[in-house]
Protein backbone atom coordinates (compact mmCIF):
# COMPACT_ATOMS: atom_id res chain seq x y z
CA UNK A 1 0.00 0.00 0.00
CA UNK A 2 2.82 2.44 0.84
CA UNK A 3 4.46 1.91 -2.55
CA UNK A 4 1.23 2.75 -4.33
CA UNK A 5 0.90 5.98 -2.36
CA UNK A 6 4.44 6.99 -3.31
CA UNK A 7 3.87 6.05 -6.96
CA UNK A 8 0.56 7.91 -6.95
CA UNK A 9 2.26 10.98 -5.51
CA UNK A 10 4.93 10.87 -8.20
CA UNK A 11 2.22 10.40 -10.83
CA UNK A 12 0.42 13.53 -9.63
CA UNK A 13 3.75 15.38 -9.53
CA UNK A 14 4.52 14.25 -13.09
CA UNK A 15 1.16 15.49 -14.36
CA UNK A 16 1.60 18.85 -12.60
CA UNK A 17 5.10 19.21 -14.07
CA UNK A 18 3.75 18.29 -17.50
CA UNK A 19 1.18 21.06 -17.19
CA UNK A 20 3.72 23.61 -15.92
CA UNK A 21 6.19 22.75 -18.70
CA UNK A 22 3.50 22.94 -21.36
CA UNK A 23 2.19 26.17 -19.85
CA UNK A 24 5.59 27.80 -20.28
CA UNK A 25 5.39 27.15 -24.01
CA UNK A 26 1.66 27.07 -24.79
CA UNK A 27 -1.63 28.66 -23.80
CA UNK A 28 -3.81 27.19 -21.05
CA UNK A 29 -6.03 25.09 -23.35
CA UNK A 30 -3.26 23.17 -25.15
CA UNK A 31 -1.42 22.67 -21.84
CA UNK A 32 -4.52 21.09 -20.30
CA UNK A 33 -4.98 18.98 -23.41
CA UNK A 34 -1.41 17.69 -23.01
CA UNK A 35 -2.18 16.62 -19.44
CA UNK A 36 -5.46 14.99 -20.43
CA UNK A 37 -3.80 13.08 -23.26
CA UNK A 38 -1.01 12.03 -20.93
CA UNK A 39 -3.50 10.87 -18.33
CA UNK A 40 -5.53 8.93 -20.89
CA UNK A 41 -2.54 6.95 -22.10
CA UNK A 42 -2.70 3.42 -20.78
CA UNK A 43 0.95 3.22 -19.76
CA UNK A 44 0.83 6.13 -17.31
CA UNK A 45 -2.02 4.73 -15.24
CA UNK A 46 -0.55 1.22 -15.36
CA UNK A 47 2.84 2.47 -14.17
CA UNK A 48 1.24 4.38 -11.30
CA UNK A 49 -0.86 1.40 -10.26
CA UNK A 50 1.83 -1.26 -10.47
CA UNK A 51 4.47 0.79 -8.63
CA UNK A 52 7.07 0.81 -11.38
CA UNK A 53 10.18 2.96 -11.20
CA UNK A 54 9.14 4.63 -14.44
CA UNK A 55 6.82 7.03 -12.63
CA UNK A 56 9.54 8.71 -10.50
CA UNK A 57 11.83 8.73 -13.55
CA UNK A 58 9.10 10.43 -15.58
CA UNK A 59 8.52 13.00 -12.82
CA UNK A 60 12.26 13.75 -12.65
CA UNK A 61 12.48 14.05 -16.43
CA UNK A 62 9.54 16.45 -16.59
CA UNK A 63 11.01 18.43 -13.70
CA UNK A 64 14.26 18.72 -15.62
CA UNK A 65 12.44 19.91 -18.72
CA UNK A 66 10.50 22.47 -16.70
CA UNK A 67 13.63 23.90 -15.09
CA UNK A 68 15.55 23.99 -18.39
CA UNK A 69 12.74 25.81 -20.18
CA UNK A 70 12.45 28.22 -17.26
CA UNK A 71 16.23 28.69 -17.30
CA UNK A 72 16.24 29.53 -21.00
CA UNK A 73 13.40 31.99 -20.51
CA UNK A 74 14.84 33.77 -17.48
CA UNK A 75 18.54 33.15 -18.01
CA UNK A 76 19.28 32.15 -14.40
CA UNK A 77 21.91 29.54 -13.65
CA UNK A 78 19.96 28.16 -10.67
CA UNK A 79 17.26 26.84 -13.01
CA UNK A 80 19.86 25.06 -15.13
CA UNK A 81 21.40 23.53 -12.02
CA UNK A 82 18.00 22.31 -10.82
CA UNK A 83 17.25 20.94 -14.30
CA UNK A 84 20.53 19.08 -14.40
CA UNK A 85 19.88 17.58 -10.97
CA UNK A 86 16.41 16.44 -12.02
CA UNK A 87 17.73 14.89 -15.22
CA UNK A 88 20.45 13.16 -13.24
CA UNK A 89 17.96 11.83 -10.71
CA UNK A 90 15.83 10.33 -13.45
CA UNK A 91 18.43 7.58 -13.77
CA UNK A 92 18.26 6.47 -10.14
CA UNK A 93 14.78 4.86 -9.91
CA UNK A 94 15.64 2.29 -12.55
CA UNK A 95 18.34 -0.18 -11.49
CA UNK A 96 19.33 -1.22 -14.99
CA UNK A 97 20.12 2.38 -15.95
CA UNK A 98 22.96 2.45 -13.40
CA UNK A 99 24.84 0.00 -15.60
CA UNK A 100 25.01 2.55 -18.41
CA UNK A 101 27.02 4.95 -16.23
CA UNK A 102 30.78 5.20 -16.77
CA UNK A 103 33.13 3.43 -14.37
CA UNK A 104 33.60 6.28 -11.84
CA UNK A 105 29.85 6.80 -11.62
CA UNK A 106 29.29 3.11 -11.04
CA UNK A 107 31.90 2.96 -8.30
CA UNK A 108 30.44 6.07 -6.68
CA UNK A 109 27.03 4.39 -6.54
CA UNK A 110 28.56 1.22 -5.09
CA UNK A 111 27.98 -0.98 -8.14
CA UNK A 112 30.85 -3.40 -8.53
CA UNK A 113 31.52 -5.42 -11.70
CA UNK A 114 30.81 -8.60 -9.74
CA UNK A 115 27.27 -7.47 -8.96
CA UNK A 116 26.36 -6.79 -12.59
Amino acid sequence: MDGRLVAGGFLVLALVLLYLSARLLLARGPALLAVILGLLSTDILYWGRSVLGDVPALACFLGGMYFFIKGFQEGRAAFFLAGGCCLGWQWTPRNFMVHSLPGPGRSYLGVSPAST
